[in-house]
């Protein structure tokens, strides 16, 4: 009788081991197969240079309407503010589309460093050595423009006595002019073999001499708007000490001290940024059409097999503890 208790439920260890139980799976959950981002990066970076150019029409149109504006005598009080919201409405459209830019061409180079790996090795280590490119371009540019600002602005200097004097040193503007040109081919040199890069591998060979023209050409903006600039300089400083005599003694200059010529620097920068524009967007074109027609087919990689398995059985549960007393079991 004692081994009939033993073998009952007072020890359920006694029981058979369940049966084992599937696992029930692992690896990603069955989908749609992966999609290509380099198609998706050229899309969007083919709106980032089309705004671009509008951006470099608008910096040419800019240029002309200053000309023409501080080329005078000053406009009767009717005709200043309609010239002025001229001036501030191009402005306004100048700075939108300049942000707009780096929104829409950065989205766009955000998929194709995405999809660096798509195209083989070569074109992996070009976007990764272009997003390199683009990062000190971003921060050159941004010490350009302080050191630029912080020149100019020592090229005023300002008595406050009676009556309050405003003087120009025009070799602090010279020096703002010869470190702006500087800077700007060093940054315009990053940007052109950023974009460069970002596309090489999938162009047709015979654009590679396209994109190595837009590059010059766009390399090389900036420095021959810096040398106008500082031919146009004389003009210019006559503009400010104009300004400044007329700040200075309350009245107003009967002419500005420009010419006609004072916008040149704006219009051919303008006219050189929408040629290097239009270069690069057909080749950017090209390579989208490519990926479109099948030409080039991206590598996408294999998503990991979805594998069934089995769990061993789980261990028995412990044996309850012997009770105690005239129960329990002989000793």
């Amino acid at each position: 009788m004692y081994a009939a208790k033993l073998s009952g439920s007072v020890y359920p260890y006694t029981q058979p081991y369940p049966q084992p139980y599937a696992w029930p799976t692992y690896g990603p959950p069955p989908g749609p197969p992966p999609r290509a981002k380099t198609p998706q990066g050229l899309h969007w970076a083919l709106a980032g240079l089309v705004l671009a150019i509008a951006y470099s029409a608008v910096s040419a149109l800019i240029g002309l309407l200053l000309g023409q504006i501080l080329s005078g005598p000053p406009p009767p009080p009717g005709n200043v503010l309609n010239q002025v919201s001229g001036m501030l409405a191009a402005g306004i459209l100048g700075l939108i589309l300049g942000i707009l830019v780096l929104i829409f061409y950065f989205i766009g180079f955000g998929f194709l460093y995405g999809g660096r790996n798509e195209f083989g090795p070569t074109h992996a280590r070009n976007v990764r050595i272009a997003l390199f490119l683009v990062i000190g371009a971003i921060a050159l540019g941004v010490a350009s423009e302080v050191a630029v600002f912080i020149i100019n602005l020592q090229g005023f200097r300002v008595s406050f006595g009676f009556p309050i004097t405003v003087e120009v040193d025009p070799a602090m503007f010279y020096l703002g002019v010869v470190v702006r040109a500087i800077l700007d081919v060093t940054v315009a040199a990053l940007v052109a073999a950023h974009i460069v890069l970002a596309v090489r591998s999938l162009a047709k060979p015979q654009h590679e001499v396209v994109l190595y023209v837009a590059a010059a050409v766009g390399t090389a903006t900036p420095g021959i708007v810096g040398a106008l600039t500082l031919l146009q300089m004389p003009r210019f400083i006559v503009f400010l000490e104009t300004i400044a005599e007329a700040a200075a003694g309350g009245g107003i200059p009967s002419t500005l001290g420009a010419d006609p010529s004072f916008g040149v620097p704006m219009i051919v920068g303008g006219i050189l940024g929408v040629i290097a524009g239009l270069l690069f967007l057909w080749v950017f074109v090209v390579a989208s059409a490519r990926l479109r027609t099948g030409e080039l087919r991206p590598v996408l990689p294999t998503p990991e097999p979805v594998m069934p398995g089995t769990l061993a059985p789980p261990p028995p549960p412990a044996p309850p503890a012997a009770p105690s007393g005239p129960a329990g079991p002989a000793t």
